[in-house]
């Protein structure tokens, strides 16, 4: 009896262990696979942080992708962990605008600022698809990935992996501080609903107002 446990602790493990070298594969490809525009690189992200996890989880580990973030979870810690979320990312920016240069290092591209048109087209399909396939790459499939093994530490896991090449390539804080904050805090929304939508909906939301906010203060 107690051998059977083990076995099937360390095949837990395992599969643990092959997902996650599954996840930091995709991941690396989308940092280094080349991509010369933006559909490309759309198409990249689409196909290594979406299409290969789901048919890694349909072929190879045969479950349901429902079981990894893709799906309502827990709506009602879903509901006050997202509500929670956003209040907080609100506060949090509404602070460091008042009181920081941070308005004036976050920056939104040209384009965005010409019309309401071109803002709108540049939040929900630029932003939107990529912000989209990353939530669901890292608060659906990597964060269930590492919970049932490794529980809360999951959250600072999947945070980690997303945000080491952003810190690294980036040179100014305030840049990539609005990424932190959705990563870590967003992670903990997901794991406690079980679902990506509960971070990505309210990271969303934010990055619009957030968006709307610096090009209205921005002469």
């Amino acid at each position: 009896m107690y051998l059977n446990i083990e076995k099937q602790a360390l095949e837990q493990w395992k599969e643990t262990f092959l997902s996650f070298l599954v996840a930091i594969f995709c991941f690396f490809m989308v940092y280094y696979f080349p991509a010369d525009d933006y559909s490309q690189n759309l198409t990249k992200n689409i196909f290594f942080l979406l299409i290969v996890p789901w048919l890694y989880v349909k072929l190879v580990l045969q479950k349901n992708i429902r079981d990894f973030g893709i799906g309502w979870g827990d709506k009602k810690a879903g509901l006050l962990w997202g509500g929670a979320l956003f209040v907080f990312l609100a506060v949090l920016f509404f602070l460091l605008i008042r009181y920081t240069e941070f308005d004036k290092v976050y920056a939104s591209p040209v384009f965005a600022r010409a019309s309401f048109g071109y803002f709108l087209l540049y939040e929900l399909v630029l932003v939107n698809l990529l912000f989209l396939a990353q939530e669901i790459f890292f608060k659906g499939f990597l964060l269930s990935v590492l919970r049932e093994r490794l529980g809360v530490w999951s959250i600072l896991i999947q945070s980690t992996v997303f945000l080491f090449p952003l810190l690294v390539y980036s040179s100014y804080f305030f840049e990539t501080l609005p990424m932190v904050i959705l990563s870590l805090f967003g992670g903990l929304a997901a794991y406690k609903s079980r679902s990506f939508f509960f971070s990505y909906l309210p990271g969303l939301i934010f990055l619009i107002l957030l968006d709307a906010c610096i090009i209205f203060l921005t002469p």
